[in-house]
């Protein structure tokens, strides 16, 4: 088992899904190790630098301090097991985001979708983010609202919302907008993962 140092030195120099990665045993023991490893992510825990977390079934590395900035945020968080697409990070958005992460499986699964709305500024708009996909009978385009009714700053995570999509059908998780006359200011992310 590696000592102390040696697992800052693993975290520092970790390059996920990269050359280089760490795999099989050795990220096993690095995650086991209580000194990073903080089980699921908590919208009431104190985040620091190296620590880990499970999200949406994904595991995930804190790379700047936080307390509830849900992953896939990628300014606080980076992955270390990889979803199938990733999107992370697109900030100060004022319009609406027709693609904020698709996906066209080839065969029909089980898939999750998560994602965060930080909204920064807003004022008499409504902002929603939702899944639209084909079932794998080839009936739809169905739409999941993921978060809806946001008209507040602050964080919003988005829970792990499960359903089962077709092969060769788009899944496609976007932001929508509804107009008051107003402005809104956000940041986003989303990930799609196959489940089964």
């Amino acid at each position: 088992m590696p000592t102390s140092q040696t697992r800052t030195t693993l975290i520092t120099d970790f390059a996920p899904n990269g050359v280089g990665a760490i795999t099989g045993a050795e990220v096993q023991d690095f995650v086991a190790s209580t000194l990073f490893d903080q089980g699921p992510w908590s919208s009431s825990t104190t985040y620091a630098i190296n620590d880990l977390v499970q999200y949406l079934g994904v595991l995930w590395r804190c790379i700047l301090g936080n307390i509830n900035f849900a992953p896939p945020n990628g300014t606080y968080w980076t992955p270390l097991s990889s979803p199938l697409t990733f999107a992370n990070d697109l900030t100060g958005q004022s319009a609406a985001i027709t693609s904020l992460v698709s996906y066209t499986p080839a065969a029909t699964g089980t898939f999750e979708v998560g994602g965060y709305v930080n909204i920064t500024a807003v004022v008499t708009d409504v902002l929603a983010m939702q899944v639209v996909y084909t079932d794998e009978n080839g009936s739809g385009p169905y739409t999941i609202n993921l978060l809806a009714g946001i008209a507040t700053t602050g964080n919003n995570s988005a829970p792990a919302t499960p359903f089962r999509c077709g092969g060769g059908t788009s899944i496609t998780v976007k932001v929508t907008l509804s107009i008051g006359g107003g402005t809104v200011t956000f940041d986003a992310g989303a990930f799609i993962r196959q489940v089964s």
